[in-house]
């Protein structure tokens, strides 16, 4: 489903193998005696070639079983304390060391790793080996290296000279993130992963750890050293306890960390995480989106010994945990239950939608201030990204569709368009009253049939969801989500438009990759959301008894002839009425006119694009009986205004 990307083929990282092939066939490559072995672990050399098994499970072949992997290792000290690569040891089920030219294994186990410094230490049996010594001095340009190891499993021992050629190279690869590294020109191939790159003095200058085209990679010993440090005592640094890699398919856009095996006892095994499982967020946050573990350690190192939110792709489930939480439980099940209904609709519902047209590609699209990120489908090309002014205040939004222009119109009116719409508000209430007071003031509350609300809480995101089928007699579905981060004040609402199956689809995968950093508004005011605002005193209000007589009761706009249109759905009226007013005369009606009339829990939206400017006003206007309407007057361009009333009439729950 995924294809891994980056500088290795993924089952030469789960073999052990050195990361990436060389492609030096110019190097100096020399056989290098160890130290005579007399059948004492006493005599056995410095670096020794570690041969491992086990069984795991990659993105492109699925389970692989007792997989065999070779790489290579040195002694650090005499009671036979190496160190590795930690994707040379990741997930092996057993782990044997040999030395130079010798036949019989050494059993070693695994004392601790690192998965984001892709480094481990190793505890061979027996003790009296010979280590090797760091390096006093860092490496510097043109340092003259060797890189010794076992390559492609070879058992005897392989030398091969060259020069340092950068000392600070980016180390995110598609199975760590390594501070940095270092760059030479010695060859490597798979097999020599871990092995020391020395100096002329014979000490460790860096740990080899990947080859590619650019040239062949060491983890400084600067780096290197103070991490194996914590790593003999035993404890893990920078690790979660899976053996892992990034993955990223670029035409679905799909991304995550992939994992391939989980250490028996760790805190990704606690957590419940399975080979197969693809990591989408970590507290919130997407990770693998550059096809490296870039994401995924720099949370791990931030976070530390604190609580770690982590969601998880299972098959077709969407699952979510902490690492002081217990094990990972399905969420957005209410989300993908609602999408299903709406594609299957019950018979309350007239008209089930049309498959449409699936959509395979799909871009990351993320609004101007940073505050709000969403995969969207790449058809919809017509996007915008800008802040948006409601009641005079600028707030962040993406809006994204075939045609805007055409999505604005047709939300409310014929549902045919496809294509979403998120916008933040900020109000302390809760988020399941302040969407209640926003869905009752849409048009689709009345034009559609509501089904089954739901919630979901996965330990970062809360909120609440709804569709809307069967809206203006169509098949078409509005599917809503409401949102908050934590205890945030800020809170998102996305409105998603699906006239097809298709586009249900996509609102499941809008739903279940969004991102919402709130902190991204501090420097932007966005007050307090419409939900709270106080209501306008209602003591005068005039008894109504159906959507007609408050219809009447609303009136007609400055300037105009009478109703042309009338529109009737379900327990909801819509009259339209051209004027020959301007349209700042009718939006100052309009605002005088709610006052007069009575409103509570008023929501005012507004919106001046490309010339087309809409203003409108949504009150609940209550008598016993619960009635709501709502006022609005399009202008386009140059033409003459509409003004619209729709009255409701609902139940109280």
């Amino acid at each position: 489903m995924r294809n891994v990307i980056g500088v290795v083929a993924a089952v030469a990282v789960i073999s052990a193998g050195c990361a990436g092939p060389s492609d030096s066939t110019n190097d100096s490559v020399v056989a290098v005696s160890a130290p005579a072995v007399t059948g004492a672990v006493s005599d056995a050399g410095s670096v020794v070639r570690v041969v491992t098994k086990g069984t795991f499970v990659t993105p492109d072949f699925g389970q692989l079983d007792s997989v065999a992997g070779s790489g290579s290792a040195f002694i650090i000290d005499e009671s036979g304390l190496a160190v590795t690569n930690n994707h040379v040891v990741a997930g092996a089920a057993s782990v044997e060391v040999f030395m130079d030219g010798v036949d019989d294994p050494i059993a070693a186990v695994v004392v601790a790793r690192s998965e984001c410094s892709d480094l481990a230490v190793i505890d061979l049996a027996g003790d009296g080996y010979r280590p090797l010594a760091w390096a006093t001095d860092p490496a510097s340009v043109g340092l003259q290296v060797s890189a010794v190891g076992y390559p492609q499993g070879n058992p005897e021992l392989i030398v091969t000279d060259g020069i340092v050629s950068r000392v600070d190279d980016d180390g995110a690869t598609p199975w760590a993130a390594i501070p940095s590294l270092l760059r030479h020109d010695a060859g490597l191939q798979p097999g020599n992963s871990g092995g020391p790159l020395l100096n002329a003095n014979g000490a460790v200058v860096g740990v080899n750890v990947a080859a590619s085209d650019s040239g062949r990679y060491a983890i400084p010993a600067t780096t290197a050293e103070a991490i194996v440090d914590e790593l003999r005592t035993g404890v893990d640094v920078e690790s979660l306890g899976v053996n892992a890699v990034a993955v990223l398919d670029e035409l679905t856009n799909d991304s995550g960390v992939w994992v391939v095996s989980v250490e028996p006892g760790s805190e990704a095994a606690a957590l419940g995480l399975q080979a197969g499982d693809t990591i989408t967020r970590m507290n919130g946050v997407r990770i693998g989106r550059d096809a490296t573990m870039a994401d995924y350690c720099a949370i791990l190192r931030t976070t530390g010994d604190k609580e770690l939110l982590i969601e998880v792709t299972r098959g077709d489930d969407l699952l979510a945990g902490s690492t002081r939480g217990g094990e990972l439980e399905p969420v957005l099940v209410a989300i993908d239950e609602m999408v299903a209904v709406a594609a299957d609709p019950p018979p309350v519902v007239e008209m089930a939608p049309p498959p449409g047209i699936p959509y395979t590609a799909f871009d990351t699209v993320t609004d101007v201030t940073g505050t709000i990120s969403l995969d969207i489908p790449t058809a919809w090309s017509d996007r915008d990204v800008e802040m948006v002014s409601i009641i005079d205040v600028n707030r962040a939004t993406i809006r994204a569709g075939f045609d805007l222009a055409a999505l604005d119109i047709a939300a409310g009116t014929t549902y045919d368009q496809a294509g979403v719409a998120a916008i933040v508000y900020n109000t302390e209430a809760d988020i399941a009253e302040a969407f209640d007071v926003i869905t009752k003031n849409s048009p689709w509350m009345y034009d559609c049939t509501p089904l089954e609300r739901g919630t979901f809480d996965d330990a970062v995101y809360s909120g609440v969801s709804q569709a809307f089928a069967d809206c203006a007699g169509t098949p078409s579905t509005v599917f809503s989500v409401a949102l908050r981060r934590g205890s945030d004040t800020h809170w998102m609402l996305m409105n998603i438009f699906a006239p097809t199956v298709a586009d249900l689809d996509a609102a499941l995968r809008i739903a279940a990759t969004y991102e919402f950093n709130p902190e991204a508004l501090a420097s932007v005011a966005v007050p307090v959301a419409p939900a709270v605002e106080a209501a306008v005193p209602v003591e005068s209000a005039v008894v109504v008894a159906s959507v007609e007589e408050l219809i009447a009761l609303v009136g007609q706009p400055p300037m105009s002839a009478g109703a042309t249109t009338q529109d009737r759905y379900q327990r909801s009226l819509t009259v339209a009425y051209p004027s020959t007013a301007t349209h700042e005369e009718i939006q100052a009606w309009i605002d005088t006119r709610t006052n007069e009339v009575g409103c509570t829990d008023p929501f005012t939206s507004q919106s001046n694009a490309d010339g087309n400017r809409y203003y409108a006003v949504s009150c609940d206007y209550q008598d016993g009986r619960s009635f709501s309407y709502s006022l609005r007057v399009f202008t386009f361009g140059d033409s003459a205004s509409m003004f619209e009333v729709t009255a409701s009439e609902w139940e109280d729950e």
